[in-house]
């Protein structure tokens, strides 16, 4: 017989989200799963950093990569707009 864990899976809560312009970087500032830490988990082109005490892969980075992706794809794809715009003219 197996026993299986009730291990619940944890959920990132994002107090804030912060873009850069001219640069490939987000961060976003969460809040920890105790309720009153808060850490900062940032992406800078391609690379995840978090400061919360997790050694290796924290949850922090593993749940929020996807959504820093699609933010610095977007940031891109307006620069990329902007600079067809100008070099229309």
């Amino acid at each position: 017989m197996i026993a299986q864990t009730g291990k619940t899976q944890k959920q990132v809560q994002v107090l804030a989200t912060y873009t850069f312009r001219n640069r490939n970087r987000v961060c976003f500032t969460v809040l920890s799963s105790n309720g009153s830490d808060r850490y900062n988990t940032c992406f800078d082109n391609g690379r995840g950093a978090c400061s919360c005490p997790a050694r290796g892969g924290c949850y922090h980075l593993t749940q929020l990569a996807p959504r820093a992706a699609r933010i610095i794809e977007e940031q891109e794809t307006k620069a990329a707009n902007v600079r067809y715009m100008y070099s229309e003219w």
